[in-house]
């Protein structure tokens, strides 16, 4: 900083990007667009509408870099329910995170019409965050491929 007389001083004060940040923030705000996920468009887990959620197909990923500031990571997870019966039967899905490429939850085997479960994990130091929905029912091929959606994703301090 420059006094008015031409002379420099240093204050001593000292601050991270993170300390900025509040202690919580929800990823979506956070998520820059992709081709391979959705931000924030309405969609239906086990009959229930969300409107804050990251939705990614089976065989995308959601990669979101965080410079290691969080702690924790939280959310509900379901596959997206399907236009009816037909469309949705036979379709299963797992979610995964991945911190710096380390799986760091798997999920249970869900289907459409499941209740969401909820998700909260350690991600201390983790520099990029992945989110994927894995098909494990073989038919990643078109609409019978399962959704993953991450609802009320947060990262925390």
């Amino acid at each position: 900083n420059s006094r008015p007389d031409g002379g420099d001083q240093e204050y001593g004060t000292q601050f991270s990007i993170g300390s900025l940040l509040p202690s919580e923030v929800s990823l979506t705000e956070i998520a820059g667009e992709s081709n391979s996920y959705t931000i924030n468009r309405p969609v239906a887990v086990g009959g229930v509408s969300y409107d804050d959620n990251i939705s990614v197909a089976a065989g995308r990923e959601a990669g979101i870099e965080l410079s290691g500031i969080f702690k924790t990571f939280s959310a509900r997870v379901g596959i997206s329910d399907f236009n009816g019966p037909r469309e949705a039967e036979g379709v299963k899905g797992r979610f995964r995170i991945l911190g710096d490429g380390i799986v760091l939850y798997t999920s249970p085997v869900m289907s459409p019409g499941d209740m969401p479960r909820s998700v909260t994990i350690n991600i201390s130091g983790v520099d990029k965050l992945t989110l994927e929905c894995v098909d494990v029912s073989g038919m990643s091929q078109g609409r019978r491929s399962p959704s993953g959606v991450w609802i009320n994703p947060v990262v925390a301090k």
